[in-house]
């Protein structure tokens, strides 16, 4: 029997004609997926019932399947979908495919299921599910690309491995789209869900022994988990297809999209309305109090307190940017241990904070901004009643439970639920206790930027059960009732950068240990919108001569990020004076440019080349590190270089990005040993 073909704006689907299993998918001619074999399900429904049977169900199930072509795409619908064994079902699918408007070889992909069971819960469903992706002609130098943290890619198809995670969730995947290139073409795979509704993002490898393949799928919650007969209507598009360029372009595609939601674009009423190089900080140190119990102020990074006091001080008017702490176990109870009770505080710690912030370095304590310590004293009804409900994979769970985490203290700590007023009203509270009675001038809120959207079904909070927005409006309100209290001066932080985190957040910590494979997607996705700190130069990146040090202030400087998270005392010792005079040039640069890295555009990065032909790909060994930016107050843009070695380094460097080359197609740069330079074009 003849396969049956769809097309809409340059997709051309290949599908079999008894279950509508895709056979082929093609875009502009150039196959992306292929199935021979019968082909492979474009979705995957898992559903339980209240005995605890679970069961997956794909097209293959379907007692009819049909084609509707429309004028605005084409439907394909699946009617009786069961496991006839089990006695699973029916179910009812429908998939839209619809053409993004303006876009030719970009589709937007929806799915319905409508669930006729009394007996059956949906409780999760994997679309679109796209087996058999194929290698390019020269798969050695394909590359999968997905926003880990700043960004992440892998090149080669043997070394790709499983790239799976919560969209939103520890940094795995903080924006939701990735992409796989080859020959100048990326296939992109996007969701377009502005209320971010909790999922997984997939990239997962096939083994086979005749042919290589892999599959991309999205695992989406629908509302309704634990209850029989809940249906699915998906509110958003899945958008995928062929765009010509690289990870730039998926890149620039997604950032068309995501740059006019409301939580990259639009922060909350209360927060500071000025310019963000205004008020950047540029330097952050980690400061942990006492690596001991002790109730009052002995040591800060095992130093006395009074003598790393001075440090930070000498290191402020050294560099002479804007400077912050942030300060870990600064309340007398351990660290994640009794929260959210972190008063009273350890004593002296008022006095720290008067002191410092006297000197212009802003303090900003740390506190968590999701958990709640099960054993804590204050754990009571109320504290249960709003925590996050799991259960098992069952309709009409019997148990509903707060399922407890650990740091490894031995402590069990849970999930408070966002939608719920009760804990949002303990979080402002707690921030504004810390601004209006230690005097901070920052506040640092651990995991919201690194958890994504969660499920919960408890039935009592009032919200839809599992999937749903209702994460992202809580979410949301609670920083909105943060700024209303405390105002728009204290710095806001959080941890990773969770893409619905952007508006509300003066700076995401990026917890990533860089990469060689690092990619710079989050500027040029968010370019004058979101700003990153981090680094991770604690005592070891200063050892071997500090090049661990170089090389993760010099990437984060031309990629735009703030400096550090880390000591930054040991730039004080003789041994690293050579070090601090670097760090002292990229201080200097990121000032002299502020408008660049915090209002301007994040251009393609230009190809750099040194005297010797050594290309400089590698964001951490260079040799020379380097980035374009557009000046947001003119017409021109610059470009940014920083020597990561102490040898002297000729480059040439060639302008990929059409505006740039426009002005100058290529330039000619000598560097000094750890240099860090702009070039006006």
């Amino acid at each position: 029997m003849k396969p049956c073909r769809v097309e809409t704006n340059g997709m051309e689907m290949e599908l079999d004609r008894r279950s509508l299993a895709m056979i082929r998918l093609s875009f502009g001619g150039r196959t992306w997926f292929e199935n021979p074999d019968n082909g492979a399900s474009l979705w995957r429904l898992h559903a339980v019932d209240a005995r605890g049977r679970r069961v997956d169900l794909e097209c293959g199930g379907c007692r009819r399947a049909e084609v509707v072509r429309r004028k605005d795409g084409v439907e394909l619908r699946w009617t009786g979908v069961a496991h006839r064994a089990a006695g699973a079902g029916p179910f009812d699918v429908t998939v839209r495919l619809a053409p993004v408007a303006g876009r030719r070889l970009l589709t937007a992909w929806r799915i319905d299921v409508r669930n006729r069971s009394g007996d059956w819960t949906l409780w999760h469903l994997l679309f679109p599910l796209l087996n058999g992706l194929r290698p390019g002609p020269s798969p050695d130098r394909d590359m999968l690309f997905w926003p880990e943290m700043w960004g992440m890619q892998t090149t080669g198809w043997e070394r790709m491995k499983e790239v799976s995670g919560v969209c939103g969730g520890y940094g795995k995947h903080s924006a939701q789209f990735m992409g796989f290139s080859h020959s100048d073409r990326t296939f992109y795979f996007a969701s377009h869900d502005p209320e971010q509704w909790p999922k997984h993002m997939v990239f997962k490898p096939v083994s086979c022994r005749s042919r290589r393949s892999a599959q991309m799928y999205f695992l989406a919650h629908p509302a309704g988990m634990t209850e029989a007969g809940n249906s699915y209507g998906q509110q958003y598009d899945v958008v995928l297809g062929e765009i010509p360029g690289d990870w730039y372009d998926a890149a620039r595609t997604y950032a068309q999209w995501v740059r006019g939601r409301p939580w990259v674009s639009s922060p909350p009423k209360n927060a500071f309305k000025g310019l963000r190089e205004e008020r950047e900080i540029l330097v952050w140190e980690q400061g942990s109090i006492n690596a001991f119990p002790s109730e009052r102020v002995v040591t800060v990074n095992d130093l006395p307190a009074s003598k790393w006091a001075r440090q930070m001080k000498t290191l402020k008017r050294k560099l002479g940017v804007r400077m912050a702490v942030h300060m870990y176990h600064w309340h007398q109870t351990p660290f994640d241990t009794n929260y959210p009770e972190y008063f009273p505080v350890k004593q002296g710690f008022k006095d720290l904070v008067a002191d410092l912030q006297d000197a212009g370095i802003v303090i900003m304590p740390y506190i968590n901004g999701r958990l709640w310590d099960h054993s804590a004293p204050s754990y009571d009804a109320q504290a249960e009643l709003h925590a996050v409900k799991c259960c098992a994979e069952r309709a009409a769970p019997p148990l509903r439970f707060a399922w407890p985490e650990s740091y490894g203290n031995g402590q069990l700590l849970v999930t408070m639920c966002l939608a719920s007023e009760f804990w949002r009203r303990k979080v402002v509270q707690l921030c504004e206790r810390i601004v209006k009675e230690l005097g901070c001038r920052g506040i640092y809120l651990d995991q919201l930027g690194c958890s994504g959207s969660r499920t919960c079904v408890d039935p009592r909070h009032g919200h839809s059960l599992g999937g749903g927005s209702y994460w992202l409006e809580g979410y949301r309100r609670l920083l909105a009732s943060i700024r209303d209290r405390i105002g728009p001066e204290p710095y806001l932080t959080t941890e990773n950068n969770w893409e619905a985190c952007v508006a509300d957040f003066d700076a995401l910590l990026d917890t990533q240990w860089n990469h060689e494979e690092n990619l710079p997607i989050f500027p040029a996705v968010y370019w004058d919108r979101g700003a990153i700190y981090g680094g991770d130069v604690f005592g070891p990146a200063f050892e071997g001569g500090g090049e661990t040090f170089i090389q993760r202030m010099g990437m984060r400087c031309v990629w735009g990020g703030e400096l550090g998270w880390g000591h930054f005392e040991h730039l004080l010792k003789p041994e690293n004076k050579d070090l601090l005079d670097y760090f002292i040039g990229l201080c200097r640069l990121r000032i002299d440019h502020a408008r660049f890295f915090c209002r301007g555009e994040f251009l393609r990065p230009p190809e750099v080349v040194t005297s010797d032909g050594t290309k400089c790909s590698s964001p951490l060994k260079g040799p020379v590190l380097s980035a374009l930016w557009s000046d947001p107050d003119g017409d021109g843009c610059s470009l940014f270089l920083v020597n990561v070695t102490r040898g002297e380094q000729r480059v040439k460097v060639r302008m990929t990005d059409a505006r740039a080359a426009a002005r100058s197609p290529a330039v000619c740069v000598s560097l000094r040993p750890l240099e860090s330079k702009a070039v006006a074009l």
